[in-house]
C-alpha cells in the first residue's frame, strides 16, 4: 500500500487514516505532514478493501475508497479539498470525486434556484418554471451517477452508491385518493434492502450497512416487539446464505441492539428469539460450543419474565418486618417498582410514581415497591422523603428476585393485570395509566363477545 496525498496550504501536524468495519471506526495508520503538504501512507501489505477517512491536523476529513490497487496519488487544496481534488492511479477514487464534485455543482445551482423561488408567489408561472428547473438538476445528478455505475458495475463506488439509495415502491392510496403513509412505510420496510448487494462483502467495511440498519429499525419499524422480530426476519432471510452478513446481523441484534423504550417493547423476548432461531449450534458457524452455551444460558435468565407470561410471586419483608406477598394483593392491577435509594434516576422517577398512585389507588391499582441493596435506615428515609404510602418491601434475605424479574438496572417498573400476567416491563410512569385503561377496554370487549 502506497498512498501519496498532497494538500497544499495544510498546516503541520499528525495525520490519521481511519477505516470502517461494520459500525466501528479505528485508526489503521498515521504519519506527519511533510514539506509542501505532502502526506504518505506506506506499508508492505495492502489494507482491507473498503471506505477510509484521512483526518488532517485541522480535523478536515478526506474520504477514500480502497480496492485491490492501493498505489495512487491525490492532490488538492486545503481551502476546498473536494472541489479541487485530482486523483491519479485509482479508479475508485476517481469515481468518488467525480461524483462528489458533480454533486457540488448541482447543489450550488439547486440552492441558487431555491433562493429565487422564495421570492416568488407559489401560483406564478416563473415559480413553476424554477421548480421544474430544480427537478431537472435532480434528474441530471441522478443520471450522472447511474452513468458511472453502468460503466463500472463492479466498482466498490457503484455498490456503495446503490446501497445508499431507497428502492422505488408504489404509492398505496387511501379511499379518498391520498397516499396511505403507514402502508407506504410498511412497503418500504419490506423492500428496504433491495438495493444492497449482499454478495459484496466490501460494504461491511463502509458506513452504509450500519447506517441503513439504524434507518430500518428507527424509522421503518414500529416500536413493538412483534414488529421488530418481523423486521429481523425480513433481513435475516436475505442473508441466510451470505455468511459474513449473517454473522454481523445475528451478533449485532443479540448483543448490541438497544430496543427503543415503549409500552409494547420486550427486549428480552428479542434476545431469546435471536438465540433460539439464529444463534444455534447449526447456524452460528463462527462460534464454538462454549459461546453457544453462554447465549443459551442468558436466555434462561430472561425467560421467566417475558411480556405475556404470568408474573411470579415475591415474598419480602416490609418496614415493620412483616412478610408481604405479591400474590396477596387484591387490587386488579399491580405496578412492581424496583429501585435503589441511592439511584439518581430512581429519585426522579419516584415522585412521578407517587403522583400516579394517588390518582389511581382507588381505581384498582396497587404498587409493590422493592428496595434493592439498600440499608434499612436509608430505605426508610427514602420512603418518608417521597411519601411512598404503598406496599414497601426490601430485598434483604430474598435472593431470587432477579431470577423472577429480569431488568438491566433501576428504576424498573413491571405492570401485572388482574390475572397477574405481565402486560408491560421496563416502563416509565407516564405509560401506566394508558396501559391500564387499554387493558381494561380489551377485557371489557372480550367479555362482550
Amino acid at each position: 500500500m502506497n498512498i501519496r496525498l498532497q494538500v497544499s496550504g495544510i498546516s503541520e501536524g499528525r495525520v490519521y487514516l481511519f477505516n470502517v468495519y461494520k459500525n466501528k471506526q479505528s485508526v489503521v495508520d498515521s504519519t506527519e505532514v511533510e514539506v509542501g503538504g505532502r502526506i504518505a501512507f506506506s506499508r508492505l501489505e495492502i489494507l482491507e478493501t473498503g471506505e477510509y477517512t484521512v483526518i488532517l491536523p485541522d480535523q478536515t476529513q478526506i474520504q477514500l475508497l480502497l480496492d485491490g490497487d492501493q498505489v495512487f496519488d491525490m492532490a488538492t487544496l486545503a481551502s476546498d479539498p473536494v472541489r479541487n481534488m485530482k486523483v491519479t492511479g485509482s479508479l475508485e477514487n476517481e469515481l468518488l470525486y467525480k461524483s462528489l464534485q458533480f454533486d457540488l455543482e448541482c447543489r450550488a445551482s439547486f440552492e441558487a434556484l431555491g433562493a429565487q423561488i422564495k421570492m416568488l408567489a407559489e401560483n406564478g408561472q416563473d415559480y413553476s418554471q424554477l421548480l421544474d428547473q430544480q427537478q431537472q438538476i435532480f434528474r441530471a445528478r441522478n443520471n450522472f451517477q447511474i452513468g458511472l455505475i453502468q460503466q463500472y458495475p463492479d466498482a466498490l463506488f457503484s455498490s456503495l452508491w446503490q446501497a445508499e439509495q431507497l428502492p422505488r415502491i408504489d404509492e398505496p392510496r387511501m379511499p379518498d385518493g391520498s397516499i396511505d403513509r403507514q402502508a407506504q412505510r410498511m412497503l418500504l420496510r419490506d423492500h428496504f434492502w433491495d438495493m444492497v448487494n449482499f454478495d459484496d462483502t466490501r460494504l461491511l467495511h463502509t458506513k452504509v450497512i450500519f447506517s441503513n440498519l439504524i434507518t430500518y429499525l428507527d424509522e421503518l419499524t414500529p416500536p413493538v416487539t412483534s414488529e421488530v422480530i418481523r423486521s429481523i426476519d425480513l433481513l435475516m432471510d436475505r442473508v441466510g446464505d451470505k455468511p459474513e452478513y449473517y454473522r454481523f446481523f445475528a451478533q449485532w441484534f443479540a448483543e448490541d441492539y438497544k430496543a427503543p423504550e415503549g409500552p409494547f417493547m420486550d427486549p428480552e423476548a428479542i434476545y431469546i428469539y435471536m438465540v433460539d432461531k439464529y444463534l444455534t449450534r447449526e447456524r452460528a458457524f463462527w462460534a464454538d460450543s462454549v459461546q453457544v452455551y453462554a447465549w443459551q444460558l442468558r436466555t434462561e435468565d430472561k425467560k421467566q419474565s417475558l411480556t405475556g407470561q404470568k408474573g411470579q410471586n415475591i415474598e419480602a419483608k416490609d418496614t415493620s418486618g412483616n412478610v408481604r406477598a405479591l400474590y396477596d394483593i387484591r387490587s386488579p392491577y399491580i405496578a412492581l417498582f424496583f429501585y435503589h435509594a441511592g439511584c439518581d434516576h430512581c429519585k426522579k422517577e419516584t415522585p412521578k410514581l407517587v403522583e400516579f398512585y394517588r390518582e389511581w389507588k382507588d381505581k384498582g391499582v396497587e404498587i409493590y415497591a422493592v428496595a434493592l441493596g439498600t440499608e434499612d435506615a436509608e430505605w426508610k428515609a427514602f420512603i418518608n422523603e417521597y411519601h411512598m404510602d404503598w406496599i414497601n418491601v426490601t430485598d434483604e434475605g430474598v435472593s431470587d428476585i432477579r431470577d423472577k424479574y429480569s431488568f438491566p438496572g433501576t428504576p424498573e417498573i413491571y405492570l401485572l393485570n388482574p390475572d397477574r400476567v405481565i402486560i408491560g416491563k421496563h416502563l416509565r410512569t407516564e405509560y401506566l395509566a394508558w396501559m391500564i385503561t387499554n387493558d381494561m377496554e380489551k377485557s371489557a370487549f372480550a367479555k362482550q363477545k
